[in-house]
């Protein structure tokens, strides 16, 4: 299965300033703008607001804001800050919000409140944005847009003590007011568990709102849900549609899911070609994981045709983004030279690069070439040290390589014991044949507890019925013998020749001694 982006845009402040509607001069659209970066949450270029009608000239809203029209001089302040019939001046559009607000105009505070937070026009002033904040939001008659940034200030800790919970309690207001950000705030929150108890139908419930108002990120976060089933059963049909949705409207990532949705077969017919298109969509922008993906359909040959040169360079552009998975199906193929020379140097930086950010498979990969002294010196402490973080990371591989190490005391002090249960959980649990010939050998040898003929033959027997044909020459061994079980000299004869037909040597050179 193509796996998907499974990380959640978070919430984010929006960046607008307002002008009111002025029935004695000028009618307005509100424009709201929002931008989200994962880290910081922060986004400084200012946006201008739209013109409805004609515009006023400057000169007819200062004198109009000189008189007492405080609407007026918010407007001012907007085309001074915008830059429109004047010289853009952000130090005076400051000035002239500040007006508007001492004249108990609300837009014109929520503006002077949002110019402290960014510190557009002179320093930030992060108490004084909270209290106009929290000055607009107390305004019934007013969106939610004051509710929010003061839900934000808490949220971050900005000017105030950090409270999430009253965060999460603004955010609502907002919400409550349909400012979209809020209700994609509040769905975060709920999300996470921040402020209050996690609940995903209520972050369902949220984001479906946000969505519904337009909020790309909300409709990404909505298919999600639908994609993974939180909050909300599965359905992906749904998610595609949703992730189709926030694709056309430029989120780089919906294209990714969607492609994976289409290459997996989920919600509809699987299309490799479909899936290929999208991933190329989100690739072009930029997007690691539709990259790393497009590379494995060159890889593969499907949807497009077979070009491992061309997976190769979209990997590389997967890893140059942060993609782990990039990185590593690059170094699978520098390390196998497929698709091009063969280079275990490459492969060693590449698997160092992704295990260093916890890519189990890389960790384990990157074990083997320590092991083996290919590409790096041969280190096998470095190598059950990787092995043992890849096991940490919950990768099967790396728990079995860690373990083979710890019984043969590989790099550290040998450790039976340990040994033989991990070989025993990996074989009864995951039926791991590979685990079962380990097995095997410890109990017919007294490694790790007591000699066990029996056992050891069972397991054998396991790994022989798993097609491992060392497995059936050792089993071969215990019938020539009579070793846990009664001596079959014709049933050992098949049992090396089943196993020196499939490429064991062991299982030949007994045969021949036979």
């Amino acid at each position: 299965m193509k796996p998907k982006d499974n990380l959640l845009e978070d919430r984010g402040r929006f960046d607008c300033l307002r002008r009111a509607s002025n029935v004695s001069f000028i009618a307005m659209n509100l424009l709201k703008s929002f931008a989200f970066l994962a880290v910081l949450f922060w986004f400084s270029s200012f946006a201008a607001p739209k013109m409805a009608f004609a515009q006023t000239s400057i000169e007819t809203l200062e004198q109009a804001c000189k008189s007492g029209d405080y609407e007026s001089c918010n407007s001012a302040g907007v085309d001074f800050a915008a830059g429109e019939g004047v010289e853009k001046d952000l130090v005076k559009a400051r000035e002239f919000y500040q007006l508007s607000c001492e004249g108990e105009d609300m837009i014109g505070c929520y503006n002077l409140g949002y110019v402290f937070l960014e510190g557009q026009g002179g320093e930030k002033k992060l108490e004084e944005s909270a209290r106009l904040f929290r000055k607009v939001c107390g305004d019934t008659e007013q969106d939610g847009d004051g509710c929010y940034l003061l839900g934000w200030q808490l949220d971050q800790g900005l000017g105030v003590e950090k409270d999430l919970k009253a965060a999460r309690a603004y955010y609502l207001q907002a919400c409550e007011r349909d400012t979209r950000s809020g209700c994609f705030a509040l769905a975060d929150m709920f999300e996470k568990g921040e402020g209050g108890d996690k609940d995903y139908v209520k972050a369902h419930a949220y984001y479906k709102k946000s969505c519904d108002m337009g909020h790309n990120n909300g409709c990404y976060n909505l298919a999600q849900s639908y994609d993974f089933g939180r909050g909300v059963t599965i359905d992906y049909k749904v998610a595609r549609d949703l992730y189709k949705l926030s694709c056309d409207n430029g989120r780089a990532e919906a294209c990714t899911n969607l492609g994976a949705l289409y290459e997996n077969g989920e919600g509809g017919a699987k299309n490799y070609e479909k899936a290929s298109q999208l991933y190329t969509q989100s690739c072009d922008n930029g997007e690691s994981l539709g990259c790393a993906n497009l590379g494995e359909l060159y890889e593969e040959g499907e949807g497009v045709e077979r070009d491992l040169l061309e997976a190769r360079l979209l990997y590389a552009k997967a890893c140059d983004l942060g993609r782990d998975k990039g990185c590593y199906n690059l170094a699978l193929l520098f390390e196998s030279g497929r698709g091009g020379s063969k280079d275990s140097r490459q492969a060693v930086r590449l698997y160092q690069k992704s295990c260093e950010n916890n890519h189990a498979f890389s960790c384990n990969n990157l074990g083997v070439l320590y092991e083996v002294g290919d590409g790096v010196a041969k280190d096998l402490v470095r190598a059950r040290a990787l092995y043992e973080k890849s096991c940490e990371l919950e990768i099967k591989l790396g728990c079995f390589n860690f373990t083979l190490m710890l019984a043969s005391g590989k790099g550290g002090d040998k450790d039976e014991k340990n040994a033989r249960v991990s070989f025993q959980k990996f074989c009864e649990d995951d039926n791991d044949i590979d685990a079962c010939l380990e097995l095997g050998v410890m109990y017919e040898n007294g490694q790790g507890g007591d000699v066990d003929m029996t056992t050891a033959r069972n397991m054998y027997q396991k790994s022989c019925d798993g097609d491992l044909p060392l497995g059936c020459s050792y089993l071969g061994d215990m019938f020539e013998h009579g070793r846990g079980g009664p001596k079959d000299l014709e049933r050992a004869k098949v049992l090396y020749q089943q196993g020196c037909d499939a490429g064991d040597e062991w299982g030949c050179d007994a045969l021949e001694d036979f």
